[in-house]
């Protein structure tokens, strides 16, 4: 099956996870005023493009946070990915990175990005075959879960001119996607 190969996981995914991340670390503190972005996550998406979605996508991240709890770095990996469509046939995906912001008590906003790797385009020598940036909005439905709006955009590695392994300001996507995860924290282990 499609979404059981890690080496075929579209960046889009990536991207995917990178959002959901960012969107699930409100929940942390709920009932405790405003929450800090921290924790490990888990997220499953629900919707793609608006209808339900028709496989069990799903990645994990980890919230890092600034010393103030409202900004968090982003780290993550893809556990089911996106099926391979162009251009989304990579050999294999960068960890996504981001950062990740509060905008209220209950919401998030988080951009990140990640690259779909072409192997041995020569002996030995792997290339970028794509930059994916996921970037949305988060928020807190209850304890531990929050709902995330991930807006997934595709862009061709000529969108770099400048080289700084991110799309240039004004760049236009070869592909774009919108998808809703449920984020869920990873409980932590009971103090004793």
């Amino acid at each position: 099956m499609f979404f059981a190969r890690k080496s075929r996981v579209a960046p889009a995914l990536v991207v995917a996870v990178a959002l959901v991340l960012l969107a699930g670390a409100p929940a942390a503190g709920q009932g405790q005023g405003a929450a800090k972005l921290e924790g490990t996550w888990v997220a499953r998406v629900v919707e793609f493009d608006g209808a339900p979605s028709p496989w069990p996508f799903q990645w994990s991240y980890v919230l890092t946070p600034d010393n103030s709890g409202r900004t968090a770095a982003i780290y993550g990996n893809v556990d089911i990915g996106f099926p391979p469509t162009p251009p989304l046939l990579a050999d294999a995906h960068s960890p996504l990175l981001g950062r990740v912001v509060t905008t209220g008590p209950r919401t998030t906003a988080f951009d990140s990005y990640w690259y779909g790797i072409k192997k041995d385009v020569l002996p030995g020598l792997d290339a970028v075959l794509y930059i994916g940036r996921a970037w949305g909005e988060g928020r807190v439905v209850a304890a531990g879960k929050t709902e995330t709006t991930h807006h997934f955009e595709v862009y061709l590695p000529a969108a770099d001119a400048d080289g700084d392994g991110l799309p240039d300001p004004g760049a236009v996507p070869v592909k774009t996607f919108t998808v809703v995860t449920m984020d869920t924290r990873v409980p932590p282990l009971p103090m004793k």
